[in-house]
């Protein structure tokens, strides 16, 4: 697992939609990073989970007339250092309020390049620990997510958590509403599909109804070139070219017709 950020524009859409979804503090950020989380597959989509800061109230508990840091819940994970007998609570995993993100809207945070030493070093034992309990964060959320698909009343973790389902509908209504802007390769010089390099691909690679099909309905769920290249194991160009001419047949992919063009530009060549 790495670290991700979420665009500023996508969390400010979903929060109109879903107050609790956690901010980007935008105006108030102590680095120049957004909130960071992690990625992880549900269903049809990719879930972003935020960490955050260790919170009194809601991490702590005294047992004895000293301060315990709370247990791991289904909606929260904390991420514990622990040392000659010492704990430290280091951050917070909140499963409870991940959101469904499209491709497009989330950034690798380059751990790397962090200027800020301390910081770096909080980050890096965060990850050691994420790393370390990918199985059980993966394995929470979709419990968590189930629950909540199911309506499950009698939990008031998953009562209080995000509504999922919904999200997910918002989520798709921002990639139909945002695929030409997002679209990296949709139109070139002028306003042009680059149909040369998509022929010689073609050319090369030959022309697949089942594979069109499939990259089509990978472009309604906002998936970049490379991540569809790499999900359905084809040459990246031969992807591009069928993403490019798919891009003229908005918003409803006709398969036969997306094919029919490609078999005529192999022609013609």
């Amino acid at each position: 697992m790495k670290l991700y950020s979420v665009s500023d524009e996508y969390i400010k859409y979903l929060r109109g939609k879903f107050p609790r979804v956690y901010s980007n503090k935008e105006d108030a950020r102590t680095h120049t990073r957004k909130y960071l989380g992690v990625v992880l597959a549900i269903g049809e989509h990719n879930y972003y989970i935020p960490l955050s800061s260790p919170k009194e109230r809601h991490d702590y508990i005294i047992v004895n007339g000293n301060k315990t840091i709370r247990k791991d819940s289904l909606i929260v994970m904390r991420i514990v250092s622990r040392s000659a007998e010492v704990e430290e609570l280091k951050g917070t995993l909140q499963i409870g309020t991940m959101i469904p993100v499209p491709d497009s809207e989330i950034e690798l945070y380059d751990v790397d390049g962090e200027l800020d030493q301390a910081y770096k070093d909080l980050v890096l034992e965060e990850l050691i620990y994420i790393r370390k309990n990918e199985d059980k964060i993966i394995k929470n959320a979709k419990i968590l997510y189930s629950k909540k698909k199911a309506d499950d009343k009698n939990n008031r973790l998953v009562v209080n958590c995000l509504d999922f389902i919904a999200a997910e509908a918002e989520c798709d209504k921002w990639i139909y509403d945002h695929k030409d802007e997002k679209c990296d390769l949709d139109e070139k010089e002028g306003g042009k599909i680059d149909m040369c390099r998509a022929t010689e691909a073609l050319i090369e690679f030959g022309v697949d109804k089942h594979l069109i099909d499939l990259i089509c309905k990978k472009m309604t769920k906002g998936k970049s070139i490379e991540v569809i290249a790499d999900e359905v194991e084809e040459n990246c160009d031969k992807v591009e070219a069928i993403y490019n001419i798919a891009q003229k047949y908005l918003p409803d992919y006709d398969v036969d017709k997306i094919y029919e063009e490609m078999k005529n530009l192999e022609e013609r060549s």
